[in-house]
């Protein structure tokens, strides 16, 4: 791998002038992640080959080879734990020659992407709903609901039991 090469006073002025509107500890954190962007800048000169690529119906699985994507997996392991992320990070980017924005996402192999919480939180909600709907029928069909009474005072308790893991669901697919 190239040797790390010293960052410019333009690099660094510009990072200055970049992060003077932040407060203080905010201000140190993007700092830090500008210069380790820099810093990414300078030491991947080297060829990345794509040696092999999976796709399975939901993700890819992809192994490169060359000194600069070894170098390029170890900064955004890193990257990921400076930015103290707990299951994802995700990096804004941007094609240099159209302005499209892209967003990759690094995330733990064992953790939940965004979609899979939304999906299970709307998964949840579709249960609860239904739930709730089958107390309002129930109570409709029984001529009208008595004064107060609700929806769950129309469920049964298998229901009931059904209604609070849904909402057990929801509540740990937010975290």
């Amino acid at each position: 791998m190239a040797e790390s090469k010293p960052m410019s006073e333009e690099e660094r002025s510009g990072i200055r002038e970049r992060t003077a509107g932040y407060s203080p500890s905010v201000r140190d954190d993007v700092t830090r992640l500008l210069l380790e962007n820099a810093r990414l800048r300078h030491n991947l000169a080297g060829d990345i080959q794509v040696s092999e690529l999976h796709y399975d119906g939901e993700s890819f699985d992809t192994s490169f080879e060359g000194s600069a994507a070894k170098y390029l997996v170890v900064e955004l392991i890193n990257l990921y734990r400076t930015a103290a992320a707990e299951n994802f990070l995700s990096l804004r980017m941007r094609d240099p020659e159209t302005g499209e924005e892209f967003e990759v996402l690094i995330q733990r192999a064992e953790g939940v992407t965004p979609a899979q919480k939304a999906a299970a939180m709307r998964k949840g909600a579709v249960s609860v709903a239904r739930l709730l709907e089958a107390g309002d029928n129930r109570l409709l069909a029984a001529d009208g609901p008595v004064a107060g009474q609700t929806a769950l005072a129309a469920l049964e308790p298998d229901e009931l039991a059904e209604l609070y893991q849904a909402c057990r669901a929801i509540e740990e697919a937010a975290k």
